[in-house]
C-alpha cells in the first residue's frame, strides 16, 4: 500500500471514529438519562438566557416527600422520585413536560435504612427510552429495578438482593442499545454489574465484583476504534473499569485512587478521546484521572494521560465543553482546564455549596449550589460571570434540558424555564 493510500485510510478510520464516539453524545432527543444523552451534560442545540426571573418560569409542579434525584425526560414526561420515610412510603412521580402538570405517580414501599443526612431514600435518578421509565430502589433487603410503561402501568421487576451503605445509595441506571446497565456495589452483600434486557427484564449478563465498598456513581459508554462497545464504570477502591458491553467481560481497570477514606461519587464522563473519572472525601484527598481506552498495556490497564489532585470536585461530575474541561468543586470553586492535557486555564470561587453537576447549553454553563442559587458562567478560556438566578427552594439535583426548556427540581418540586 502506498503512503498515500494508508493515509487516506487512516483518515477514514479517524472519521469513523469521531462519528461513532461524537454520536453517543446527540443520540436522541429526551434527556432520558442523568446528565442527559451519554451523561455529556450538554446540549448544542438549546439556548437559555444567562438568567432568570422565577415569576416567568414555564410552569411550576410541587412534589411532595424528600428526593435527591435528577430529573429525566421520556415519553412526553418528565420523571423525578421522592420519598417519606414517616410513612415508609418511596414514589415514582410522572409530570406532563409541556404543561407541567401531574401526569400520574406510583408508589412502591419504602424499608428505611442507614443513609447520610443530606442522602435520603430517593437519590438515583431514573432512566427512560420511548417505550418504558426505569426507576431504581435500594434497600436493606429488597432492592429491585422497575420498568413502567409512560401511563404508569408496571411492566417487570428485577431482584437485585440485599444492600447496605452507611451514605446510603446515589446510583442511577443508563440505557444503551436496547439494554439497562447498573452498578450494585454494597458493602454486606453480592456486589456486581448488571446488563437487562430492557423491553423484558432478562438478564444479559452479571458480573459479580468482590469490593464490600458501596459505588456511587452512574456508568458512561465508550465507542473507540474498535467493534466493542465499552461501558464505563469507575469506583471508589476498584477503580476505573471498562467492561464489554455484549458480554459483561472485564476489558481492562485501573486501580487509581488509593486506598484512603474515600467515595467515587461524581460520575466518569468520555471526552476528547479520554474517560475522565474522580473519586476523594470531603474533606480529605481528591483525584481525577484521565485514562486512554485505545492504549491498554499487558496488564489490562489503560494508559494513565494525566492527573488532578487540585480543584476537584467529589460530588459534580466534571463538564466538558469543546477542548475544555470545567470542574465545579463542592465547596464552589470553577476551574477552566485543557481537556486533553489537564493544563489550568483559570479558577476562580464562584461560592456556595454545590452537590449537583453543571450543565452547559449554548455556550453557557448552569451550576445550582443547595440553596437553589443558579450561577451562569461563559464556557471559554476567559472567566465570565454572567449571572445569577434563585430558585423558589434549594437544590441538590442536576438540571435537565429538553425541547427548548431547562428544567430543576428542587426541594419543592420542579420548575421549568424557556419554551
Amino acid at each position: 500500500m502506498t503512503k498515500k493510500a494508508n493515509s487516506l485510510v487512516l483518515a477514514c478510520v479517524a472519521a469513523l471514529w469521531f462519528c461513532l464516539s461524537t454520536s453517543l453524545s446527540v443520540q436522541a432527543g429526551d434527556w432520558g438519562r442523568f446528565r442527559g444523552p451519554n451523561g455529556t451534560g450538554y446540549s448544542a442545540a438549546a439556548k437559555f438566557p444567562a438568567t432568570f426571573v422565577v415569576a416567568d418560569a414555564l410552569w411550576q409542579c410541587p412534589v411532595a416527600g424528600m428526593g435527591n434525584s435528577s430529573p429525566v425526560v421520556g415519553g412526553g414526561n418528565v420523571y423525578v422520585t421522592s420519598a417519606d420515610p414517616e410513612t415508609s412510603v418511596r414514589k415514582l412521580t410522572a409530570i406532563d413536560v409541556e404543561s407541567g402538570k401531574n401526569a400520574w405517580s406510583v408508589e412502591f414501599p419504602l424499608q428505611v435504612f442507614k443513609a447520610h443526612k443530606r442522602n435520603g431514600f430517593a437519590s438515583s435518578t431514573p432512566c427512560a427510552d420511548d417505550r418504558h421509565v426505569y426507576v431504581l430502589w435500594q434497600s436493606a433487603t429488597d432492592s429491585a429495578i422497575h420498568a413502567l410503561n409512560h401511563q404508569g402501568k408496571k411492566v417487570w421487576k428485577y431482584e437485585l438482593g440485599g444492600f447496605a451503605a452507611g451514605p446510603g445509595c446515589a446510583t442511577s441506571p443508563i440505557l444503551h442499545d436496547g439494554r439497562l446497565l447498573l452498578t450494585h456495589d454494597n458493602e454486606k452483600h453480592e456486589s456486581f454489574l448488571l446488563a437487562l434486557d430492557a423491553g423484558t427484564g432478562t438478564e444479559c449478563w452479571k458480573t459479580i465484583r468482590k469490593t464490600q465498598r458501596t459505588g456511587f456513581s452512574t456508568p458512561v459508554i465508550y465507542q473507540g476504534k474498535s467493534a466493542v462497545t465499552q461501558v464505563i464504570f469507575s469506583h471508589a477502591y476498584e477503580g476505573v473499569v471498562a467492561v464489554d458491553f455484549e458480554k459483561g467481560e472485564i476489558l481492562w481497570q485501573n486501580i487509581v485512587f488509593g486506598d484512603h477514606q474515600q467515595r467515587a461519587i461524581g460520575s466518569p464522563i468520555v471526552a476528547n478521546g479520554l474517560v475522565i473519572a474522580a473519586s476523594g472525601f470531603t474533606t480529605g484527598v481528591k483525584t481525577l484521572v484521565a485514562l486512554d481506552p485505545e492504549s491498554v498495556d499487558g496488564d489490562g490497564q489503560a494508559r494513565e494521560v494525566y492527573r488532578l489532585m487540585r480543584n476537584v470536585p467529589h460530588c459534580p461530575t466534571p463538564l466538558v465543553v469543546g477542548g475544555l474541561m470545567f470542574l465545579w468543586t463542592d465547596r464552589g470553586i470553577l476551574a477552566c482546564l485543557e481537556a486533553e492535557t489537564g493544563h489550568e486555564v483559570w479558577a476562580k470561587r464562584i461560592g456556595g455549596q454545590f452537590f449537583a453537576s453543571p450543565v452547559c447549553a449554548g455556550g453557557i454553563i448552569y451550576g445550582v449550589d443547595r440553596d437553589g442559587v443558579v450561577t451562569t458562567v461563559a464556557a471559554s478560556r476567559e472567566y465570565k460571570l454572567l449571572g445569577k438566578t434563585e430558585l423558589p427552594a434549594g437544590s441538590m439535583s442536576t438540571p435537565a434540558i429538553y425541547d427548548g426548556k431547562l428544567i430543576y427540581r428542587t426541594t419543592q418540586g420542579v420548575i421549568a424555564f424557556g419554551k
